[in-house]
């Protein structure tokens, strides 16, 4: 198995395969034109949680996993995350059910912050990512 290699910087090439493999969350006849490009393969699509909210695990020729997430849809509590619009610290919790906090920390500073609709959606995409990316590290390294 060769062993993911990812370089610091810019990569204009890697930008465009990484939007392409993006609109292949979009219309059909949009994604058609966006090709997955060579070397990409299509792992998993989530279900539909929280606010309309899905992702996928792609992976790479060379083993480099990429987690694709879909944005907003035309579904009306799909911008409510757009609507959340606030700005929160960048390292808290959110409690997102009477029993489930979300614990989260995207940076050290204390002055940093995040959009607070697109810290929502990610807790509840969160537990679901964890399982897959976890499932493929083991996959990977037994």
């Amino acid at each position: 198995m060769a062993k993911a290699q990812l370089q610091p910087g810019f990569n204009k090439e890697e930008v465009i395969n990484l939007l392409k493999v993006s609109a292949q969350f979009g219309d059909p006849s949009y994604a058609a034109k966006m090709r997955v490009p060579a070397g990409y393969q299509k792992l998993y699509r989530s279900p539909i949680v929280g606010l309309d909210n899905c992702w996928e695990l792609w992976r790479t020729d060379s083993e480099v996993p990429v987690i694709s997430i879909r944005g907003t849809t035309r579904s009306e509590i799909s911008w409510l995350a757009n609507f959340y619009a606030a700005m929160i610290p960048a390292k808290g919790h959110l409690q997102i059910s009477a029993s489930e906090q979300f614990d989260y920390n995207l940076a050290e500073d204390p002055k940093a912050a995040v959009h607070a609709g697109w810290m929502i959606a990610t807790a509840f995409l969160s537990k679901d990512i964890l399982i897959k990316i976890d499932s493929l590290h083991k996959k990977r390294f037994s």
